[in-house]
């Protein structure tokens, strides 16, 4: 049975108001109970946040074609300075106006549903009482219908534009776009985005602390599934930072990005990158996955290969997505599917000569292992 969100809520005002005696147990030892209570105490060590190679730029310095050049081409995250300075956004998205807002239309937060009320006045808790180790991180999908007006105060950045999943509308396309909330230390932990899609993240008011690596590289820590359906990580971002931060600054010292971003900026997630962010204080940000010419292949690829995978559809139109998207792009853009015909010509040519080396042999003999089975 789920807890009622006014055990949730009210925890500080619950025990200011419990006038029953205590019972004091000495000599009772254990981390079951200790971890949570240390992770949400503990203070972020200032060390986690000194650092910041994140490559930047500004949203006037760099044409679309440079931007896809020098990062969406290559993969690489960038932070996009102004992306998000000129919102309205910015100015307007107060507590009382997102409540406003949202009226009596419930937000999704950790699995559980508020009025925005409601979910401030945890916030308030959180920030002041730090009375939970994992606060609940509020992570809607369906604002633009709860709250139609919100969508009128902000703009898709340029760069990020193309949205070729934007051919299915928006009843039979994935699920794509979130407005996220959270009080300090609420986030995300390391995933990576669904469908093989890219992403930006635009921080409205607040501040995250952002830790990204290359999707070769699984960050430590993180045990994801052979087939990568599901990811085992540490329960608790504070968890992640005191037990592998130093060794993600040590070994992996080559492959790890990280940095804060701040109030208007927007960080481009590149596809496959494995990322977590925890708001350093409360904030607000808007991200949108999407599917560009850039990127499509790797779409595709997702669609055709990993049905079972695919995510943010019914689960009865996994199978199918990929052939209606297709159909689609053959309809609005015969131009990209052409290049994909020949992306995949080239491919099977590739491996037909690949085999032909392997029939041949010597010349794709396996290197030398050691083998301990």
């Amino acid at each position: 049975q789920q807890p009622s969100q006014s055990c949730l809520i009210g925890r500080a005002e619950a025990d200011q108001q419990d006038t029953r005696s205590k019972l004091y147990v000495r000599d009772l030892y254990s981390d079951l109970l200790f971890q949570p209570h240390f992770c949400a105490k503990v203070e972020l060590c200032t060390s986690w946040l000194a650092d910041d190679n994140f490559p930047r730029m500004s949203l006037h310095e760099c044409s679309l074609q440079d931007f896809r050049n020098q990062f969406e081409g290559m993969n690489r995250p960038v932070v996009i300075r102004d992306g998000a300075a000129s919102w309205p956004a910015i100015k307007l998205w107060t507590r009382s106006y997102l409540q406003d807002a949202f009226g009596e239309a419930k937000a999704v937060a950790g699995g559980y549903e508020f009025r925005l009320v409601d979910y401030f006045t945890y916030c308030d808790a959180c920030n002041k009482e730090r009375v939970d180790d994992q606060p609940l991180y509020l992570f809607d999908r369906s604002f633009v219908s709860k709250a139609p007006k919100l969508a009128a105060d902000y703009r898709v950045p340029a760069m990020f534009a193309e949205d070729l999943f934007s051919l299915l509308g928006e009843e039979r396309r994935p699920h794509y776009r979130w407005i996220i909330m959270g009080p300090a230390r609420s986030g995300s932990t390391f995933h990576q985005d669904p469908n093989a899609t890219s992403a930006w993240n635009a921080v409205v008011c607040g501040s995250k602390k952002w830790i990204m690596f290359p999707p070769h590289v699984t960050p430590p820590g993180v045990h994801p599934s052979r087939d990568g359906a599901d990811v085992v990580t540490p329960v608790s971002l504070v968890e992640w930072f005191l037990n592998f931060y130093e060794e993600a600054k040590g070994e992996y010292r080559d492959h790890m990005v990280e940095g804060i971003v701040r109030q208007g900026e927007v960080l481009f997630v590149p596809r496959g990158w494995w990322h977590l962010a925890i708001n350093l204080e409360e904030s607000i940000a808007i991200t949108q996955n999407f599917v560009s010419e850039v990127n499509l292949p790797h779409v595709l690829d997702f669609l055709g290969e990993s049905p079972s995978q695919v995510s943010g559809v019914d689960k009865d139109e996994r199978q199918e997505l990929y052939q209606k998207f297709v159909q689609e792009l053959e309809r609005s853009r015969p131009d990209l599917m052409d290049q994909e015909r020949k992306r995949r010509a080239q491919q099977e040519k590739q491996k037909r000569l690949a085999m032909m080396f392997r029939a041949d042999g010597a010349a794709t003999q396996e290197p030398f292992r050691f083998n301990f089975f």
